[in-house]
């Protein structure tokens, strides 16, 4: 899910050339704010490698409540499972890469694309794929929806894209016991 923009050089010198030019003590660069460069490094840096709080549990009460949350041009799920977990799914379709859900927010028994009806169970697992039979070694173990990872602090629910991220607790560090 999240984009390598560590490895464009081009962006680097630009970000470089801008950061000579800026005057200590001012505000920042127009370019700063303006360039889809920059930006998409700062997405990648900030948005899609770190936890992000994206609501509150109380949107997700019952088995089967869901709620989208978009950042940047990245789709995910974040849902209440079968077992009374919270997850975190990536709103692609793992078959034509559509997303699976459109609205806001809903409740559901299962989760289906609207493009080809792949139809995933709360946990992302994949239930059924109409004509999969006919395709020798299809696999839907595979082909689940993919998680991200998710944690919560008291009743907030965060997110983190980066499949490397350490676990919320580690973020939070001593915040807990501070607050």
């Amino acid at each position: 899910m999240t984009r390598d923009v560590k490895a464009n050089p081009r962006t680097h010198g630009r970000i470089a050339e801008l950061l000579a030019r800026q005057q200590s003590g001012s505000p920042l660069l127009q370019e700063f704010y303006s360039d889809p460069d920059i930006f998409a490094v700062d997405v990648s840096r900030v948005c899609l490698s770190h936890w992000l709080c994206v609501g509150h549990e109380s949107r997700i009460p019952k088995r089967g409540d869901w709620f989208r949350f978009d950042i940047a041009d990245e789709s995910l799920i974040v849902i209440r499972g079968r077992d009374g977990e919270t997850r975190a799914l990536v709103n692609v379709c793992r078959h034509r890469g559509s997303r699976v859900c459109y609205d806001a927010e809903g409740h559901s028994s299962a989760l289906q694309c609207p493009y080809h009806a792949w139809t995933y169970d709360l946990d992302g697992s994949l239930r059924n794929a109409p004509r999969s039979d006919a395709e020798p070694g299809f696999d839907r173990d595979l082909l689940g929806l993919l998680p991200v990872a998710v944690g919560t602090w008291g009743p907030f629910v965060f997110v983190n894209p980066d499949p490397n991220a350490g676990s919320l607790a580690e973020h939070l560090g001593d915040l807990p016991r501070l607050v």
